[in-house]
């Protein structure tokens, strides 16, 4: 039960720090937008939906990989000696 509850814990953390980041980001973009032009900032920044394919992407991928250890620590576990 200890690796789950370490699991959860990196999880939270993981939560924690993307939140920060999209706040970091956000703040930053408005304060840049403020100060620059529109045509600025759009060369500086990928399309709106690149970003979006590109984070559907990450966690899917995150998610395929939690997936793939728990189940081969379940057959390490589930095996027959």
């Amino acid at each position: 039960m200890v690796l789950y509850d370490a699991m959860v814990g990196k999880i939270l953390l993981l939560l924690v720090a993307l939140v920060g980041a999209f706040f970091i980001i956000r703040f930053r973009m408005r304060r840049a937008a403020s100060s620059t032009s529109l045509s600025a900032t759009a060369r500086v920044w990928p399309s709106r939906r690149l970003l979006l394919w590109g984070a559907y992407a990450l966690v899917a991928l995150m998610l395929a990989g939690s997936a793939l250890y728990l189940y081969l620590d379940w057959r390490a576990q589930e095996e027959v000696i």
